[in-house]
């Protein structure tokens, strides 16, 4: 590989040309012994440095080397551990049980999805390819239509991890591909790589068992688990003769480890061989394991990381609707996918819940066909200047809550004009208009001689005026002395009735000039 570079490949002997399925096979072969080592290393030390590895292995329980994997890697400082010199065997043992965050999405050991594409699936997709050459070993052939798959399933492998060491890695993977892809091979590599691959196949399998010795008791699990919901492990001795040894449950966030108390109240009803979490929540997200110990040694079980998967409802729509029997506010709520349903919807007047008692309050609710959303409505009815106040809406799962108020008020309006009107030219009185609930009538009036007048605007001497309740306008096309008046617009909403400001029409003439507002 890189280090040899300069150096001929092992394989590349003068001699009788192999056939194409016999070529195939030494590609996967060469992958298989040289290859899947380098992004090992380099995984490794992305996820250890080796000035942290000694520490790393000490404070992990459990954890079994044999003596001549523990002269290479166990060295305590100042001297640093020597990844490339690391066997596959040492590699992928260290990187299974110092590398949680690395854990396949199926566990370690287990069988993969096309879809999972983690990075530890695809560590554990190199250990796979070893099951392949295993079942060509005793005849060393691979037809094209195989190779052409395999090959391309490695490559994606190789590019994958390629991208997650990106920044920390030392060898071209991709690059090394490409050089075995390129080789020749005879006849006499036969022997020679026979020899490599079964070292290579010995130390898988020493590898297999060697887990599968370890596993002296093993928990099942979920992975995923709603806030608020209950999750369960179970313990399962797998050895005979170890029922009595003491069995106790981990949690692992990050980097700390600690081991769980079963008396707590979290966990209450918990045992030795059952661990319950009850109302999980986001502290609840970690790493779970049980630890099986004779006194003098631990043995830990496969350990599984839960999720806990949830979030608060959200309000999605917030409107009015009114009739002749009241006001209804409406309030349309959901929760995101994967989140616990709503357990609680509250309506507040003045941050005080509403007494339904009162017949003046009617709260329903109903649901979306097709759709995710529910929708909470309060009606007042016949409501009055009483009913002034701000109401909430709160929606609330055992993750959260949302929350949408309003405040209910009689209307307010405004009006303008120009500041200079012309005798006979035309005046435009605009208003603005604020109103929660909605306005559903306007009415524009004078004043003369302190008496209101409610003025008619489909008069012609009115026209172009309006009465939405909306955006109201007076206008008057051909101004005169007569329109020297005091002007004010009257809102009505549901709650009550309000008068704009009042605003005094000066015409400008042979001695009137402007127009003042009156506060």
């Amino acid at each position: 590989m890189e280090a040899k570079k300069d150096k001929t490949p092992r394989f590349q002997m003068a001699s009788h040309v192999l056939s194409k399925e016999e070529r195939n096979f030494y590609c996967f072969a060469i992958a298989s012994v040289d290859l899947i080592k380098l992004p090992l290393i380099d995984i490794l030390t992305d996820c250890i440095k080796p000035v942290d590895l000694y520490a790393k292995i000490n404070c992990t329980p459990g954890l079994q080397l044999r003596p001549h994997q523990k002269k290479l890697c166990c060295l305590e400082p100042p001297l640093l551990p020597d990844y490339s010199k690391f066997d596959v065997s040492l590699l992928y043992t260290l990187i299974r049980n110092l590398c949680p965050s690395l854990t396949p999405t199926r566990g370690w050991g287990h069988k993969l999805n096309p879809m999972d594409t983690n990075i530890g699936d695809d560590i554990e997709r190199l250990r796979l390819y070893r099951n392949y050459f295993y079942a060509h070993s005793l005849s060393p052939v691979i037809p094209d239509n195989d190779f052409g798959e395999y090959w391309s399933d490695l490559k994606s492998v190789i590019k994958r991890i390629s991208t997650f060491t990106n920044e920390s890695r030392k060898y071209n993977y991709e690059k090394e591909l490409l050089k075995i892809e390129g080789f020749s091979f005879v006849n006499e590599d036969r022997v020679i790589y026979e020899t490599l691959l079964k070292d290579t196949l010995n130390q898988w399998n020493q590898l297999e068992y060697k887990f599968q010795d370890e596993q002296a008791i093993l928990i099942k699990g979920p992975e995923k688990v709603l806030y608020g919901e209950k999750a369960q492990f179970d313990a399962e001795i797998k050895q005979t003769g170890t029922s009595k040894w003491l069995v106790t449950w981990h949690k692992k966030t990050g980097d700390t480890t600690a081991n769980i108390n079963i008396r707590d109240e979290k966990f209450r009803r918990s045992t030795d061989r059952q661990l319950l979490i009850h109302s999980a929540c986001k502290d609840d997200e970690a790493e779970y394991q049980a630890v099986i110990s004779d006194g003098n040694n631990n043995y830990p079980s496969n350990a599984i990381y839960l999720h806990v998967l949830g979030e608060p409802p959200y309000i999605d729509n917030w409107n009015f609707t009114s009739d002749t029997e009241g006001l209804t506010i409406h309030c349309s709520y959901g929760v995101p996918e994967g989140s616990p349903s709503v357990c609680e919807v509250k309506w507040t007047k003045n941050a005080e819940i509403l007494d339904l008692t009162n017949r003046k309050y009617v709260v329903g609710r109903s649901s979306y066909d097709g759709s995710r959303l529910n929708e909470s409505y309060l009606m007042i009815s016949s409501p009055s200047l009483e009913d002034k106040g701000i109401y909430s809406c709160t929606v609330t799962n055992t993750v959260g809550f949302a929350s949408k108020d309003v405040t209910l008020d009689v209307p307010g309006a405004k009006i303008s004009t120009d500041s200079e009107v012309m005798l006979g030219q035309k005046t435009t009185i605009e208003s603005v208009v604020s109103s929660c609930p909605p306005p559903y009538k306007v009415e524009w009036q004078n004043i003369n001689d302190g008496k209101p007048n409610r003025i008619e605007i489909s008069n012609s001497h009115y026209s172009g005026s309006s009465l939405s309740p909306e955006s109201p306008l007076l206008v008057i096309p051909s101004t005169n002395f007569d329109d020297m008046l005091y002007y004010r617009l009257r809102v009505w909403n549901k709650i009550g009735d309000q008068f704009s400001n009042t605003l005094f029409l000066k015409v400008k003439g042979c001695k009137f000039s402007a127009c003042r507002v009156v506060e």
